[in-house]
């Protein structure tokens, strides 16, 4: 599906989701390595939007979300 970093990038703005190069390259490279992407940052960054569009743009299932702070325990 993805050929280029730059399609990517494209692919992410025409859907709404304000991209940069990183971001881009980021989802590119794990598309294709077939590895996830694990994001971290502040609340209301786009981290969930994010796997929202590019699960959209693949017509794929839900992207599972991880919920991670300090002080959680397994």
């Amino acid at each position: 599906m993805f050929d280029t970093p730059k399609e990517v990038y494209d692919l992410l703005n025409n859907n709404q989701y304000i991209c940069n190069n990183d971001i881009a390259l980021c989802v590119y490279l794990a598309y294709k390595i077939n590895k996830p992407v694990l994001i971290q940052g502040m609340p209301g960054v786009g981290k969930s939007q994010l796997a929202k569009t590019v699960s959209n743009i693949l017509n794929s299932e839900d992207p599972i979300r991880l919920q991670c702070y300090d002080g959680l325990t397994a």
